[in-house]
């Protein structure tokens, strides 16, 4: 493969990925629940598109949250035999 035939290509998909308007954030609900106070990781639930999943972060208790699009904790399941140190990510 040439390398203008390469160029050629990184510029197609840069300008594919930049012509993109981004989406503003839009807020659809706050969490006050004082169990969730440092929040690291967030991704809706697979079999519920109701529920979010969230983790607070590192010095935390195991605990997987379930949450309502609201911010109203729904449900909640503790991770065993783990612990918590330094969650900063979730993903379904």
């Amino acid at each position: 493969m040439s390398r203008r035939f390469l160029l050629l290509q990184f510029l197609f998909l840069f300008n594919l990925v930049n012509s993109q308007s981004p989406i503003a954030p839009v807020q659809i609900g706050t969490v006050i629940n004082a169990e969730l106070n440092e929040i690291s990781g967030m991704d809706v639930s697979l079999t519920n598109e109701d529920i979010l999943w969230c983790i607070n972060d590192s010095g935390n208790k195991p605990i997987l949250y379930g949450i309502s699009k609201k911010g109203e904790l729904k449900k909640r399941y503790y991770v065993r035999p783990v612990k918590n140190i330094d969650w900063e990510d979730l993903s379904t």
